[in-house]
């Protein structure tokens, strides 16, 4: 009888962690579905990075338009006045940096290191679909460790973590972080960490408008 209860047992236990399973891919699948029709989008972006002693914050503008054009002006900040633009056509940034250099606009492949944060993240991977992308990817190569409800700053939010083998992936990290508002599965906030668990960069997103009918004049330095 000990026997058979132990099994019972183990069988409700792998029933509820398949079920839980299934649940968060049904999820992950909503949430790419959600995305998958937001053509375009404006919103305020705070991001934090950190390698070595070196820290960076800063208050972004950024828009988004499908395919790929993003542009992002910092508000507040590191870099305070910059203006990039990512054209998925010449796949190419375009802008320039804030104060007396604001005249002076060059046009720059995205690795260029003149474009980068100093963890290396690069504006054409700092839209919420390539989020979504990367949520995806971790369901799909089984490198979700922990799901969760949580309340973030007041909100419903769903949070998920993943850790990552080639941390190449993450710009030096090796887990990530991210909370996904629960009622309207757009992304409130991610951190990145390190192997020592140390965490080297987050953003916070903010003052979502989607689906303003952005045109490809919005996406000039």
């Amino acid at each position: 009888m000990k026997r058979l209860c132990v099994i019972f047992f183990v069988t409700v236990l792998f029933s509820v962690v398949y079920a839980d399973e299934k649940n968060v891919d049904s999820l992950i699948t909503s949430i790419d579905r959600i995305w998958s029709s937001i053509n375009d989008y404006t919103l305020t972006l705070k991001t934090f990075s950190k390698k070595g002693d070196k820290k960076e914050e800063s208050t972004i503008e950024q828009k988004f338009m499908k395919p790929k054009w993003i542009y992002a002006k910092i508000v507040d900040g590191h870099s305070k006045g910059s203006v990039g633009v990512y054209n998925p056509e010449t796949k190419k940034v375009k802008g320039h940096q804030g104060g007396l250099l604001k005249f002076v606009v060059l046009t720059l492949d995205p690795s260029d290191k003149r474009t980068l944060s100093i963890r290396g993240h690069r504006i054409d991977q700092s839209d919420c679909l390539t989020l979504v992308e990367r949520l995806v990817k971790y369901r799909d190569k089984k490198e979700l460790t922990d799901f969760s409800v949580v309340t973030y700053k007041d909100k419903a939010a769903y949070l998920f973590t993943a850790e990552v083998e080639d941390s190449s992936e993450l710009w030096g990290a090796n887990s990530e972080k991210i909370w996904i508002d629960k009622n309207t599965l757009y992304p409130i906030h991610l951190e990145q960490y390190s192997a020592q668990g140390e965490m080297v960069h987050s953003s916070t997103y903010d003052n979502f408008k989607v689906n303003v009918g952005l045109t490809k004049d919005d996406f000039k330095p």
